[in-house]
């Protein structure tokens, strides 16, 4: 079971990649350029995530603007799809993961990453009903484990869930907003889940952590922001002042807790005890400067390895995954 699961998310990754390959970028075929303002378009891989929200709070308080940008931002379905927006050149930063950017520059699409956003796994866990006979990931060998979709960090996170256990299980894809829902109905027997609503049901009592992937884990940069090379040679300007009005956003969340309680009900839907722990653990712990540590990359392309994604041992090294050029980005530009 753990090597066709390995053999799924591979097939996933490879085939967006594959299928990207031969898109066509306007930028690099004549499309408009810009030195020091224009237009940046900001793909993101889920809207109200809370690693996402600096940029629209970038937007919202002028921070774009003040650097002689404006912004376009796009929520896709995933990072996968976020990818297709980069390449096709309809998008011109997006938030994507080393092991993403890796097997798509293995395949020929050269993008990389350009700052840090989220460092840790923070907020990410296993869960299982309250009332569940399960007390440890071990127990999970041949039950059926809920994760998000198919090719994607949850189901990254559940193979490395089966490794470190020395378990098989099963795998099933059900999309993050239905992953509550199915643990209480009893339709997987555990989840895999992502901040914030893995803070839902341990709040509320329903469920149990049976292991916090954010204090499990080594730092493998699971958020991160990422553009072309095409667009890093051609107007670094831009990169360099979309990525200060980011972590100027960034900066506004953490020095406010009140105003980013207001942006997460506003763009994440969620109040109270909820709210208060993605701020706490998640807004808290994004990086304020886009510094990138390579133990990050090392420690991402390693567990890409570990679960199959680098079985024909094509995936690039760690420097090619990523640039220092634009960090760490001085956060007190705009003041």
């Amino acid at each position: 079971m753990k090597r066709r699961h390995s053999l799924s998310l591979t097939a996933a990754m490879v085939s967006l990649a594959l299928a990207v390959s031969g898109c066509s970028n306007p930028r690099e075929s004549g499309g408009s350029e810009s030195s020091g303002g224009g237009t940046i378009r900001i793909g993101l891989a889920s809207a109200g995530y809370g690693p996402y929200l600096p940029v629209y709070v970038a937007e919202q308080e002028g921070y774009f603007e003040d650097r002689g940008l404006d912004v376009e931002i796009t929520a896709y379905q995933g990072g996968g799809a976020a990818t297709e927006a980069l390449v096709a050149g309809e998008a011109d930063i997006i938030s994507y993961t080393p092991a993403g950017v890796a097997v798509s520059r293995s395949r020929g699409i050269e993008q990389r990453i350009i700052g840090a956003g989220l460092p840790t796994s923070t907020g990410w866990s296993v869960q299982v009903r309250a009332d569940s006979d399960i007390q440890s990931v071990e127990d999970l060998a041949g039950r059926q484990v809920g994760i998000g979709n198919p090719g994607g960090t949850g189901e990254y996170f559940a193979l490395w869930v089966e490794q470190t256990a020395g378990i098989d299980f099963e795998p099933v894809a059900l999309g993050y907003g239905a992953l509550n829902e199915s643990l209480l109905q009893g339709t997987v027997d555990a989840i895999v889940q992502l901040p914030p609503a893995s803070y839902d049901l341990p709040l509320s009592g329903e469920a149990r952590v049976i292991m916090d992937l954010g204090e499990t884990m080594e730092p493998t940069l699971p958020d991160a922001w990422v553009a072309s090379d095409e667009l890093i040679a051609s107007d670094s300007e831009m990169v360099q002042l979309a990525l200060e009005a980011i972590y100027e956003g960034v900066r506004k969340l953490q020095s406010d807790e009140a105003y980013a309680l207001s942006v997460l009900e506003e763009r994440a839907g969620i109040t109270g005890e909820l709210a208060r722990e993605e701020y706490s653990n998640t807004i808290m712990a994004l990086s304020t400067d886009g510094d990138i540590k390579a133990s990050w990359i090392d420690n991402a392309l390693q567990l890409a390895a570990d679960v199959g994604l680098d079985s024909q041992g094509d995936l690039p090294a760690a420097e090619d995954v990523y640039t220092g050029e634009f960090v760490p980005v001085d956060v007190g530009a705009g003041d």
